[in-house]
């Protein structure tokens, strides 16, 4: 008896939630503003004129940024607050840069003790100098000893000859001149050893070194320097998404802040690809509030692009339709008008006749 009452209670309950819908969606028909379409839709209001009503967004050309800090860090401080007007180069958020000063400590000292480096360098071509000169000197010794041993030794040798001297001795003195020519030659040797030893060379490598600690002092300020956050221009500051305390530069994670840059408003209008042929640089173009009826603010086409994609701003909203294919036009507004919102929804009626 339970399992035979399943199929109707189910039934009840589907049929009930299909007759709430049915209700929202009419009151919805119902308030709409006339004229008005479900979200995403572009349609030709005036076949006569050749007039379509589109929908679209106000930005301005940059477009809003989402800022953030190049290296990772804990917020120290947030020093703006949100729709606070800010000039170029104002600091918005400070990041806890104690590790990157550490950083750029060390990489000072490092570049002191290569320029230490450079300056005894330099002194190497002198001392090459100094050096080859002793050696000669040495050299020049030697070669004395070694005539002087071998006087000696020729001496010696006409004793031995005559018989006036023990063979022994003279033998003592020829052992000697070999010592000493073979000193000569280890000296030689050491003098074209020095000859080798470019000095020049050590003096490029350290400025090598000093050029290359530069660059690391460079980077550590760099880094030290992007511990805070400062505005790219003149702007406004929409919305603060961080607090003292919290983490950034992880990946994937949401920016600092979100930025508009100083400049005219402009209306990005989303025109269907059924009715973009109708749209021209140069059209006038009549902007109002989706959601109300209000005076209605006058532009003109400006831009209008060149490919067609889904929409700027993908919305989640019951009403709009997102999985369709949009050509996306630059309206200028008009000079001397109330300045419309960034991100406020209009619509735009877009054609040759308006003004």
């Amino acid at each position: 008896m339970i399992l035979a009452r399943r199929p109707v209670q189910i039934g009840l309950v589907l049929g009930l939630a299909a007759l709430a819908a049915s209700v929202v969606g009419a009151e919805h028909v119902l308030h709409r503003s006339p004229g008005e379409e479900p979200a995403g839709a572009s349609t030709p209001s005036d076949s006569g004129t050749g007039t379509i009503v589109c929908f679209g967004h106000v930005d301005v050309e940059q477009g809003v940024a989402s800022l953030a800090p190049l290296v990772p860090g804990r917020v120290a401080r947030v020093e703006v607050r949100e729709e606070e007007p800010v000039s170029a180069g104002t600091v918005l958020v400070r990041l806890d840069d104690r590790l990157a000063a550490g950083k750029f400590r060390e990489a000072e000292a490092a570049l002191r003790e290569a320029g230490l480096q450079l300056t005894e360098a330099q002194k190497l071509p002198e001392q090459q100098q100094v050096k080859t000169a002793e050696q000669k000197a040495a050299i020049e010794a030697v070669r004395h000893r070694l005539a002087a041993a071998r006087e000696v030794l020729a001496r010696k040798q006409e004793l031995v000859r005559i018989e006036q001297l023990n063979a022994r001795e003279a033998t003592a003195a020829a052992a000697l001149v070999e010592e000493l020519e073979a000193l000569e030659r280890a000296e030689e040797g050491k003098l074209a050893e020095l000859r080798l030893h470019d000095p020049d060379l050590e003096v490029q490598r350290a400025r090598e070194a000093v050029a290359a600690k530069q660059a690391l002092l460079d980077q550590a300020r760099q880094a030290r320097e992007e511990c805070v956050l400062k505005a790219p221009g003149d702007g406004t500051v929409l919305r603060i998404l961080v607090s003292p305390g919290d983490v950034l530069g992880m990946p994937g994670q949401q920016p600092a802040l979100l930025f508009c840059p100083s400049g005219p408003r402009i209306i990005r209008a989303e025109v269907e690809q059924e009715f973009a042929g109708q749209v021209a640089v140069g059209q006038g173009a009549s902007i109002q509030d989706d959601t109300s009826a209000g005076t209605p603010r006058h532009g003109r086409v400006q831009r209008v692009s060149d490919w067609y994609t889904h929409r700027r701003s993908i919305l989640q909203e019951p009403f709009q339709f997102n999985d369709v294919r949009t050509l996306e036009c630059i309206v200028a507004l008009d000079p001397g008008q109330p300045v419309l919102r960034i991100g406020q929804r209009v619509r735009v009626a877009i054609g040759p006749g308006l003004p």
